[in-house]
C-alpha cells in the first residue's frame, strides 16, 4: 500500500488526530505512541493496512489532506511532537540542517585552527578561525538564514 492509501484506510478505520496536541487517537479510543526504530511514533498496522504509517505522515494528511511530500521535519526537533505547527514539508537540506547533533565545526591539528563546513542546497562553505566560538558563531548563523530563506522562521 502507499502512503496515501495507509492514511486513507486509517481514516475509514476511524483514526483521528488533533492538530492541537498533535495526538492521533486509535480504534477503541487508544492513544497511538508505538515508537518505530527511529523514535517516531508509528500506527501499526491492522486489518485496515499492511505495515506501519508515521504518525506525523497521517497528521499531515488529516490537515491538509494530502501527502505530497518526500519528507516532513519536526522543526522543534522532538520526533514525537506531531502537532500540525511543528511539522513542515523537507528536502534532505533541511532535515539535516535541523539537528542539534552536528556543532557544524571540527579542529584541524594540521592547521592548529577550528574548520567550520555547512553544505547548503549541495554549496559547500568552509571556513577556519582561530577559536571554536567564532566558527561556531558562524555555523549557527548560516544555518539560520539558509532555514529562514528558504523554509521560513523556525
Amino acid at each position: 500500500m502507499t502512503r496515501l492509501e495507509k492514511c486513507e484506510a486509517a481514516v475509514k478505520a476511524g483514526y483521528t488526530y488533533d492538530k492541537e496536541t498533535g495526538i492521533v487517537i486509535g480504534l477503541r479510543g487508544k492513544v497511538i505512541k508505538g515508537k518505530n526504530g527511529d523514535g517516531y511514533y508509528h500506527i501499526k498496522g491492522s486489518t485496515h493496512f499492511e505495515g506501519a504509517l508515521s504518525v506525523h505522515h497521517f497528521a499531515w494528511y488529516y490537515v491538509y489532506g494530502n501527502v505530497d511530500f518526500i519528507m516532513l521535519d519536526h522543526i522543534n526537533e522532538i520526533k514525537t511532537d506531531n502537532r500540525i505547527v511543528n511539522l513542515r514539508i523537507a528536502n534532505n537540506s533541511l532535515n539535516q540542517l535541523n539537528t542539534s547533533s552536528s556543532k557544524g565545526y571540527s579542529f584541524n591539528k594540521n592547521k592548529n585552527l577550528y574548520n567550520m563546513q555547512i553544505a547548503l542546497d549541495g554549496v559547500k562553505i568552509q571556513k577556519y578561525f582561530k577559536t571554536a566560538e567564532e566558527a561556531e558563531e558562524l555555523y549557527l548563523q548560516l544555518k539560520k538564514e539558509h532555514i529562514e530563506n528558504h523554509y521560513g522562521t523556525n
